[in-house]
């Protein structure tokens, strides 16, 4: 596209795609890897019985202990998905993943996360809102999605599945079936493809199909703000605080206000991409909040609790559980046994 003395302009998306883009990675994703079932043989993805998702946990996590120590001292052992995705880099480049770390954050503006930024005339610009307000807007987003036809459109991918692979269980820690929906509107699936309920709205519907509905919608609802906080401390950590010099200039809008939207927004935008493009420095000033690698090194640390039998990874994360209540009430009964 800048070839062609074009402007590219990347808007929404998944910011793991959009982190990929603006910096360079070591660690490429061509195609599509080692699969799970390579990895081990009793397969993740199809596996009969889904409350062996915390042994399958520990023999995906004692491999990677073995293939690559290091990546596995700052990944919590339960973390399948990242253990996974380690486990496929080892067996697919033959290098272990915590290499490929270590050279990116030796590279000139590399860090943990990443290599050197790829576009030196990058800018972020992010659109912050009131959390009362951006959750009032998701829930009115769920409820669109819902009159737009999300069930039906859920229950034909459900019942497709359920046709091509003979009816096998459904995973929803992984895969398209851990995207927001799934999960939440499985028990009301279920009971449309045993013909209990139905996909339209205008239906007839009995107590039980209308009250398993609703409480699909409550989850629904709940996971859609849930994830919208994850991913604003995700972009906190990962843009804001990133332990590198090699930023692209962000810039931070507030749409709490519908009214602002243009004169705020819009014209500023112009304005800053403008002056960018013609060398100059715009008028707004780019916030930086930079981070040291001492306090990323903080967050990986692990620790272990003998006592709670838990294990967390993070500083932050081990204080908390110090001063959780389940920690207070092990301290308890250890002090108790000991004046016995």
């Amino acid at each position: 596209i800048t070839k062609r003395q074009k402007l590219p302009v990347v808007v929404g998306g998944t910011n793991y795609y959009i982190e990929a883009l603006l910096w360079d990675f070591l660690v490429t994703q061509d195609n599509h890897g080692v699969s799970e079932n390579e990895i081990n043989t009793t397969g993740h993805q199809n596996k009969p019985h889904p409350g062996d998702d915390k042994q399958l946990s520990t023999d995906y996590y004692a491999q990677l202990k073995h293939l690559d120590p290091e990546r596995a001292a700052v990944l919590h052992p339960n973390d399948t998905r990242k253990i996974l995705r380690s486990l496929e880099i080892v067996r697919k480049n033959q290098v272990k993943h915590s290499s490929y770390i270590e050279r990116q954050q030796k590279q000139s503006g590399g860090s943990f996360y990443s290599g050197p930024l790829r576009f030196s005339s990058a800018v972020l610009i992010l659109l912050e809102c009131d959390q009362n307000v951006l959750d009032q807007r998701l829930d009115e987003r769920c409820d669109e999605m819902i009159e737009n036809g999300l069930i039906q459109e859920l229950f034909n991918f459900y019942q497709s599945w359920q046709e091509e692979t003979g009816q096998r269980p459904i995973n929803t820690e992984i895969g398209i079936f851990q995207s927001i929906g799934f999960k939440q509107f499985m028990p009301y699936l279920q009971l449309i493809g045993n013909g209990e309920c139905f996909c339209d709205e205008k239906a007839n519907r009995d107590s039980n199909c209308e009250k398993i509905l609703s409480e699909c919608v409550t989850r629904f609802k709940q996971a859609t703000k849930r994830y919208a906080r994850y991913q604003k401390k995700w972009i906190e950590n990962r843009f804001y605080r990133r332990p590198s010099d090699n930023l692209p200039a962000i810039y931070s809008f507030d749409v709490t206000s519908v009214d602002k939207l243009k004169s705020e927004i819009f014209d500023r935008s112009v304005s800053i991409t403008e002056a960018l493009i013609k060398g100059k420095t715009p008028i707004d000033i780019p916030e930086r909040k930079h981070t040291e690698y001492k306090e990323i090194s903080n967050r990986l640390q692990r620790y272990t609790c003998d006592m709670c039998h838990v294990t967390v990874i993070g500083e932050k994360s081990w204080i908390a559980h110090k001063g959780s209540r389940r920690h207070r009430y092990s301290l308890r009964k250890i002090r108790q046994g000991h004046k016995s």
